[in-house]
């Protein structure tokens, strides 16, 4: 079992942990503020019997142990756990597996297919969570397509019900989506990565080099996403001005029911708490539309602490205020002091709201059903 070191995944039906195996046997678990609720902090030493792993702490008491099944499964017997523990998932250091994911959601009918994709020069997954099925003429075109309800199964630990658009209070399929958008952290089957990339059903990848470009960024950054292309001060504001219409506006569309989403309360409570969409962003980077970011592509490293924080910080600005992610987005940097990295730059150009060196934007298929 000498490869067994690596990164895997410990949980129940109700919650999950983040493990890693060093190379030398000993062993962490994550603390609980990235993930779960717990405060499992666990840290000593792994030691074979037969096909039985026992994790033991420092002064050899047995935390848990499990049986073998084979090099990436085990299961485990444990009494730390009101529900029965399922599977390790192992990402081992050694092998060829995918470390970035481009992921997407398409719930409803929002979108007919899900938009072909450039194979890429590194390993990537592309995976999209969907209620859409084959039966439903809903074509894959090669991506991993998850059926699973995780937005009820793992709920958002931040999610409290009471935000007027809770999943409890705001069942519109834009509205789900924005879980898988902002919170797929909590997704068990995505942790396996390093990256994630989200990109809106809309966006076809055409570069075969952007896991590439998005692993070498990220490197340095915990966030790289595009610039939008407005210009000057009060950016979010003129955003804000232009979500004035029926999908935020309206509390029935796309043949829905959805709660009044209101941008004009969100950009001035923003203004109340001390964000400055004059001149906060003007001496962060040399660019005139450094300061507005579309969120139809943004890449995260997902094992930077500071990136859950952020997405915690921009999921909340969604379930408390609107839909509208691209006026959350900004707050979030600016509460967290964080300046994503923003093309274009070197390498990537063109208009990031319609085609640049790594992808094209298409209009969604099925627009008819907006109204």
């Amino acid at each position: 079992m000498n490869n067994i070191s690596g990164k895997w995944i410990f949980g129940s039906d109700s919650t999950f942990f983040i493990l890693y195996i060093n190379d030398d046997l000993t062993f962490n678990i994550v603390d609980s503020n990235i993930i779960n609720p717990f405060n499992w902090n666990y840290n000593g030493y792994l030691y074979f019997e037969n096909n039985n792993i026992f994790f033991t702490s420092d002064d050899s008491e047995i935390y848990f142990k499990g049986f073998i099944k084979n090099v990436i499964d085990i299961t485990f017997e444990t009494n730390n756990f009101a529900e029965s523990p399922y599977l390790f998932r192992l990402n081992n250091k050694n092998d060829k597996s995918p470390k970035i994911a481009f992921i997407t959601a398409i719930y409803g009918l929002y979108e007919s297919e899900c938009q072909k994709f450039a194979i890429q020069t590194l390993p990537t997954d592309f995976i999209c969570f969907t209620n859409m099925k084959d039966t439903d003429n809903f074509k894959s075109n090669g991506w991993i397509i998850d059926n699973n309800e995780y937005h009820y199964r793992f709920k958002s630990r931040i999610d409290n019900d009471l935000y007027t658009n809770s999943l409890a209070n705001n069942k519109h399929t834009f509205n789900i989506a924005k879980y898988y958008k902002q919170n797929f952290y909590s997704i068990p089957v995505l942790l396996k990565y390093d990256y994630i990339v989200w990109i809106d059903g809309s966006i076809e990848i055409t570069n075969p080099d952007t896991s590439k470009y998005v692993i070498d960024k990220l490197s340095t950054n915990i966030i790289i996403t595009g610039e939008h292309n407005r210009i000057g001060k009060n950016k979010m504001y003129q955003e804000m001005i232009d979500s004035n219409y029926f999908r935020y506006t309206s509390t029935y569309w796309f043949n829905q029911h959805q709660p009044y989403q209101d941008i004009f309360k969100q950009y001035l409570e923003y203004l109340n708490t001390g964000y400055d969409d004059i001149d906060y962003w003007e001496n962060k980077k040399d660019s005139l539309t450094y300061g507005l970011w579309i969120t139809c592509f943004i890449g995260f490293d997902i094992n930077n602490k500071d990136t859950i924080r952020f997405l915690d910080e921009w999921y909340l600005q969604t379930l408390k205020y609107t839909t509208q992610d691209q006026l959350g987005f900004p707050y979030a940097c600016f509460q967290l002091g964080i300046n994503p990295y923003s093309f274009p730059d070197n390498y990537v150009n063109g208009d990031n709201n319609e085609q640049n060196t790594l992808y094209i934007k298409h209009n969604h298929y099925r627009k008819s059903f907006e109204k």
